[in-house]
């Protein structure tokens, strides 16, 4: 039995809009249709909801990719 390909070498197409990709095994993956990304790069992560007395969330904006400029929670 063969030994399985890690999953970026896997991928054929863009799992967001279909478009075939390039071989290449790049970390992250970016597909040059659409723009998505994705990092390759299974890590254990906490994140937390912090709320005051008014039932507002404390969110922050984002500083690197993936998600630069968007909303996250502190962790």
């Amino acid at each position: 039995m063969a030994a399985p390909k890690p999953i970026r070498r896997a991928w054929k197409f863009c799992p967001r809009c279909g478009a075939a990709v390039a071989r290449g095994g790049r970390n992250p993956f970016r597909c040059a249709s659409c723009g998505f990304s994705h990092y390759f790069a299974p890590v254990a992560a906490v994140g937390s909801i912090l709320t005051d007395p008014a039932g507002q969330i404390l969110l922050l904006v984002r500083a690197k990719d993936p998600g630069k400029g968007l909303y996250g929670l502190p962790g």
